[in-house]
C-alpha cells in the first residue's frame, strides 16, 4: 500500500507507534503537525521512513543541546 492511500489518522497512528516504540515519545510530544505529517504522506514516506527519520533527526537534536 501506498502511504498516499492511507487517510490521515491512521498514518499519524501508525507513526505515534513507531515513535514510541522506538523513541519514547509521540507526534504531539515531538511537535509534528499535521501538515507535517500530510507533507510527508504525499511525498509517499512510509510512516515507518517519517517515524525513523524524525525520531533520528530529534535524538540528534537532544544530543546537541546536551553539550
Amino acid at each position: 500500500m501506498i502511504a498516499s492511500d492511507i487517510p490521515l489518522a491512521d498514518y499519524r497512528t501508525a507513526v505515534d507507534h513507531i515513535l514510541y516504540r522506538h523513541f519514547g515519545v509521540d507526534t504531539w510530544e515531538a511537535g509534528i503537525t499535521a501538515d507535517e505529517l500530510a507533507l510527508a504522506q504525499a511525498q509517499s514516506l512510509s510512516p515507518e521512513s517519517f517515524a525513523l527519520e524524525t525520531g533520528d533527526w530529534l535524538a540528534d537534536s537532544f544530543e546537541q543541546d546536551d553539550e
